[in-house]
């Protein structure tokens, strides 16, 4: 069957390939008429082209034209013509251009007879005007101011012009008689004169010659029978093009039909591998004893069960008869029967009294299925339990039963009790309650009772009472009803049987019981272990379960799968500060919307908190994973709408690929993790692909981050401090603190590395109130030096805002050491006002209240409103650094620059720029109006001790 199925797909494929291939060599065919057809109607332009040189040739009148170039024209004419023949006669079978073409012969035939005529005459017309020119030359020489010149003259003139009109003819013959009768009325005998006169009258017929076929072109109509084939021709291409798309349109349609089946084709293929992996492993770990056979009985698999139930190793029993259990103790009828129904094809399902290795008889419940490969029978499948203690408990059972139905009575059990011979049953008052029945008479009759069993299940309960009937077993199984109020009820329901002396069984009784809260509580269960509570997305348990098989499938087919980690940006801030019901909504909108864009076949978890996974099976290559990216980011960042609440929100996406980023699933997925940071490191909201490369970033990251946790502890960090000073003056005013880190293993750590790490993993608040302190404690030094030092700032993360207490908690720490706050200058970026200001507005101003001093840092940097400038609490503006470098030479930098201070110092804020490295900065900084400044320039970072030196030699005695 296996085989069988593998050819038809190979069969699939083929004519698949086959219809594609010619669906792609009918589109050549179509291109290739298409070119041919442009080729048709260029030769027709070409027709046209040279009937236009035709009409200009005629049109040209006393101008030498080579005879070979009209003939040329006309053999090339009739070249074309030729060709449009063989495809008019052998390619093109409709009327319509046939009978176009043939008019189009004629008219040409017509006009080659006016061309040929025109060269003639227009020969003859040449040749007789140079000859009066040549007599003309002569006639001047001789007759010198005579009226004959004039004449002479005036006739010249006018075979000069490149036209002839009728009224300018009828002038010059009139001027060539009136020259005849000037010879005559001299009486000159002047051979010149005779042959001039002649000539002219000559000249004469030859342009009217030339006129006439001038004026019969126009009713030869070469050109319209020209346009006439041609649009004919076009028609019937057209007409082909709409037959030939037509076709193309079923040739892909087909395609698309065969590529649908084969994915079909293949989802049920894949499906059935699936049942049978799982069935192997069933079977495998069964507690049942499995065994197989082959058409002549003899044994080709048993299970590990039937080791432990028989007593024979799987070697021992391997190629024997299951005769080999045989006890004596069964008639042979009874395998008699088996055997007929398996031979029929047919299921059997029996007990067996049985013979252990050791001797010890045990007893055996069976069914035995066989399994069929094109209609034959290949093999026996065989499932067998264990049910000795039952048959032993069964006596003991019966005595127990009306102490049974009593506790069952108490746990909302009803009993039942079925007489066949008078078809008449009997039922306690339960029975009716789970069957919503308030009628008591109402399941006298079997057929009443059966009438609610649900419709799907009728058919097995039926099976098993006629099995009960014929094998005189006892039964307990589970099925479900529709109660008179239609309700689904899952109900269990147990049945024993009572004999007469002939072995007939005259009663069956048992008890029914309500099992749907226990159901409803099992799924309920089962679905809760494996499923996220808030989201109700696939949990961490059932993601790396499915991806663990998903790994073992993709290494069994050579196929790719990718893995996607997500985590949102910027929730822990929102949920932190609106409160965890906002957060929960957050994830639920976020949850249903990634399962928007992804296919069914993919697999979405919530991993804890606000990280998310997709697992993305059976890929060819990375693009889809890139746009299933790109969706999610897409999808993520709508705006999301909660209460009076706007939120934006992103997310950064990690993404490693099986299997060249990892041998397994746990590998996989610290990858993926390893790719989100990255992602967040790049600005968020972006995703990243996995590299080797990471993975010595990600170490460095997490190697880093454990450093952080002792660093303060082992007397890592260490300040420096920027002196801020007034530009003018060039007098020390200020100081801002910076944080400095010297590690063991890492050396010296950039704080533009290691603050991120410590605001992302919390570490940021036990080391801004170190920062905070320290400052303090370096301020109260320099009170004590003397030096006339204003303030000090210390830079604030946004983290540390999220602390309730933050407002008292620095409040305390000045206090400590009897600093003023209004001598603490506390530094926030342009990006956390940015960021929920409403909140942010009530902690700066009750920094304000308390006497804290409130700088912006590298503003322009956040796109901040400008309307915010107006109420927020501030007191400084720092110029960003990115705006001061490349001043004056960047207009731009310039205007913004003047910009910001003109804003600033229109609304009372100090105003300090920061990175000034030149004079030339400088200069401009004062001559706009900004006072302070920060910079290489005048003084660099630098430890306390060295900032006193610095201050002292500043100032001036």
């Amino acid at each position: 069957m296996g085989i069988r199925r593998f050819d038809f797909g190979y069969v699939l494929i083929s004519i698949f390939i086959i219809f594609l291939v010619s669906s792609f060599l009918y589109t050549l065919k179509i291109d290739k008429d298409t070119q041919n057809n442009y080729q048709v109607i260029e030769k027709i332009e070409t027709l046209k082209l040279l009937n236009k040189e035709f009409d200009i040739f005629l049109g040209k009148k006393l101008q030498y034209i080579k005879d070979e170039t009209i003939s040329n024209g006309l053999v090339n004419f009739i070249n074309v013509l030729n060709l449009f023949a063989n495809v008019v006669e052998k390619d093109i079978k409709d009327p319509e251009v046939k009978k176009c073409f043939q008019d189009l012969v004629e008219r040409y035939e017509e006009k080659s007879l006016i061309m040929r005529s025109f060269t003639e005459q227009n020969g003859f017309l040449v040749t007789a005007v140079r000859l009066l020119f040549d007599l003309n030359a002569k006639i001047q020489k001789t007759y010198y101011f005579s009226p004959l010149v004039f004449k002479a003259n005036k006739i010249i003139i006018y075979f000069m012009q490149s036209s002839y009109e009728e009224k300018g003819a009828y002038g010059i013959s009139k001027d060539i008689q009136e020259m005849s009768g000037l010879i005559e009325q001299n009486r000159l005998v002047d051979k010149t004169l005779d042959i001039f006169v002649t000539q002219s009258f000559a000249s004469m017929s030859y342009i009217d010659n030339l006129n006439k076929l001038d004026q019969r072109k126009e009713k030869v109509g070469l050109e319209e029978s020209l346009n006439n084939f041609r649009q004919s021709i076009v028609n019937h291409f057209e007409k082909n093009a709409k037959v030939q798309k037509i076709l193309l349109y079923i040739m892909f349609g087909l395609d698309v039909f065969l590529f649908l089946f084969l994915v079909m084709y293949y989802v049920s293929d894949k499906k059935n591998r699936a049942e049978l992996i799982k069935f192997a492993k069933a079977v495998e770990n069964s507690d049942n004893t499995i065994v197989i056979t082959d058409t002549n009985r003899n044994i080709t698999y048993v299970n590990d069960a039937f080791e432990r139930s028989t007593g024979y190793a799987k070697k021992e029993a391997l190629g024997q008869n299951p005769r080999i259990l045989k006890s004596g103790f069964m008639a042979k009828e009874h395998y008699k029967q088996m055997n007929e129904k398996l031979n029929r094809g047919e299921r059997w399902e029996g007990e067996f009294i049985n013979r252990r290795k050791d001797g010890s008889i045990y007893y055996e419940s069976a069914s035995i299925v066989p399994i069929m490969n094109a209609g034959e029978v290949e093999s026996f499948l065989a499932i067998k339990l264990d049910v000795t203690d039952y048959v032993k408990q069964k006596e003991e059972l019966e005595k127990k039963t009306q102490r049974l139905n009593e506790a069952q009575s108490v746990a909302h059990i009803g009993s039942w009790e079925f007489d066949l011979d008078a078809k008449h049953i009997e039922c306690s008052d339960e029975i009716y309650n789970i069957f919503g029945q308030k009628d008591k008479k109402k399941f006298l009759h079997p057929n009443e009772f059966f009438s609610y069993v649900h419709s799907d299940d009728k058919s097995m309960v039926s099976n098993i009472y006629l099995k009960m009937l014929k094998y005189k077993d006892d039964f307990d199984f589970e099925f479900r009803i529709i109660s008179a109020q239609k309700l689904l009820k899952h109900v269990q329901l147990k049945g024993f049987q009572k004999l007469d002396l002939k072995g007939r069984v005259v009663k069956i009784f048992g008890t029914l019981q309500d099992i749907t809260n226990l159901v409803r509580t099992r799924e309920k269960i089962n679905y809760m272990a494996y499923h996220d509570h808030l989201t109700d997305l696939s949990n961490r348990l059932d993601f790396e379960n499915k991806l663990e098989h998903a790994v073992r499938l993709a290494r069994r087919n050579n196929s790719i799968i990718a893995v996607l980690f997500i985590d949102l940006d910027r929730f822990k801030i929102i949920n932190d500060t609106l409160g965890h019901h906002v957060g929960d909504e957050i994830l639920k909108t976020v949850a249903f919307r990634i399962s928007s864009v992804l296919r069914e076949s993919d697999t979405v978890a919530r991993l804890g908190g606000d990280e998310f996974a997709v697992l993305l099976e059976n890929l060819s290559d990375n693009i889809y994973v890139a746009s299933v990216c790109e969706k999610i980011l897409s999808v993520v960042s709508e705006p999301i709408r909660f209460e009076s609440y706007n939120l934006d929100i992103s997310a950064s996406i990690g993404i490693a690929i099986f299997p060249q980023d990892g041998v397994d699933y746990q590998e996989i997925i610290k990858n993926a993790d390893s790719a989100m940071y990255l992602a967040k490191d790049k600005g968020k909201n972006n995703f990243q692909f996995y590299t080797k490369k990471l993975s010595k970033e990600v170490e460095r990251r997490l190697g880093i981050e454990q450093s952080l946790k002792n660093a303060i502890r082992n007397n890592e960090f260490y300040l420096e401090y920027q002196p801020k000073y007034d530009i003018q003056t060039k007098k020390v005013i200020g100081a801002e603190a910076l944080i400095r880190w010297q590690n063991s293993d890492f050396g010296f750590v950039s704080p533009l590395e290691f603050i991120p790490i410590a605001e992302e993993c919390g570490f940021i608040v036990d080391i801004g109130e170190w920062v905070f302190s320290q400052a303090c404690k370096a301020f109260l030094k320099w009170q004590d030096e003397k030096l006339k030092i204003e303030t000090i700032a210390i830079n604030v993360s946004s983290v540390q805002f999220r602390q309730k207490d933050i407002v008292a908690r620095f409040n305390d720490i000045a206090s400590q050491f009897g600093i003023s706050p209004s001598c603490i200058d506390i530094e926030i970026t342009e990006h956390y006002i940015m960021d929920n200001t409403e909140k942010n507005f009530e902690i700066l101003r009750r920094f304000r209240e308390v006497g804290f001093k409130i700088s912006v840092d590298d503003f322009g940097t956040g796109y901040s409103s400008m309307s915010y400038l107006k109420i927020l609490p501030l007191d400084t503006i720092k110029i960003d650094k990115s705006f001061i470098d490349d001043i004056p030479h960047d207009k731009n930098d310039v205007e913004i620059t003047k910009a910001i201070l003109a804003l600033s110092l229109s609304l009372g804020y100090n105003v300090v720029a920061e990175g000034i490295e030149t004079k030339e900065q400088e200069e401009f900084l004062l001559n706009n109006g900004c006072r302070y400044g920060q910079g290489f320039l005048f003084g660099k970072p630098m430890k306390s001790d060295d900032f006193i030196g610095f201050v002292k030699n500043t100032i001036k005695p």
